[in-house]
């Protein structure tokens, strides 16, 4: 088990290494503003700021392109390459493969969504006047996690439903966008608890104080009922992988 892991790793590192840097470097650069010298009256506070530009902003849109790319790949996807012989003939059933490279990409997911966790709070409390609420970057961590589950998953399943790499790929761009579009559309309004983006963020949600642009409360039933939509996404995968066996 441990060589598929291995596997799964080598296969999305270049991905996840690229993402993580690019992370760190947006939440260092928010933690690190002068909100008092922006054009902007009155000039808003650190968490309004904060929110604005890491949770509901850059970097949360980063977070979720790294989340899509990190499902891509897989057994289909390697026969343009032509290694799925290769991969097929090794002595583990497809569903060890396919959950393997779900773990690995799951737990790259994780730290990704840990990284406004670490940085915000400690850049801010160098370069700031106070620090960024640890209770804020622990709550928002959580709905980053979950949701980042969720766009992994979406890019996991596209994966294995579209043989080709580039359909794949260009289904898990596109589903973002329509998933905004859908819930900010003239008439569904009502629709916007179901956008990952606004879960993520809290905007135009209950838990999120608006004026403050913080979080009220965890939203444990939202984060679960999230977490079981990415988990039916894997499970079909893994019984899509299987069935073209």
């Amino acid at each position: 088990m441990a060589a598929l892991y291995w596997k799964a790793w080598r296969e999305s590192r270049g991905r996840f290494l690229t993402a993580l840097p690019v992370m760190m470097a947006a939440c260092v650069v928010s933690a690190r503003s002068d909100v008092s010298r922006l054009m902007i009256f009155p000039p808003p506070t650190l968490e309004q700021y904060i929110w604005n530009s890491v949770y509901d902003g850059a970097a949360r849109l980063l977070f979720v392109l790294a989340a899509l790319t990190l499902g891509l790949g897989g057994v289909r996807a390697e026969r343009i390459s032509g290694s799925e012989a290769f991969t097929l003939s090794l002595p583990v059933m497809r569903h060890q493969l396919v959950l393997t490279r779900a773990i690995t990409g799951a737990a790259q997911v994780v730290v990704l969504a840990m990284v406004p966790l670490v940085i915000i709070p400690a850049v801010t409390a160098r370069y700031q006047d106070h620090v960024y609420p640890a209770v804020q970057a622990w709550r928002f961590f959580g709905l980053f996690a979950a949701a980042g589950f969720a766009w992994f998953a979406i890019g996991f399943f596209s994966s294995v439903i579209f043989s080709g790499e580039y359909t794949a790929a260009a289904v898990s761009l596109v589903t973002p966008l329509a998933i905004a579009g859908v819930t900010s559309a003239p008439g569904l309004q009502g629709l916007r608890p179901l956008n990952l983006f606004n879960i993520m963020s809290g905007a135009d949600l209950s838990y999120l104080d608006a004026r403050r642009r913080l979080l009220i409360a965890m939203p444990w039933e939202t984060v679960v009922a999230v977490m079981a939509l990415a988990t039916v996404l894997l499970w079909a995968a893994v019984r899509a992988v299987e069935a073209d066996g």
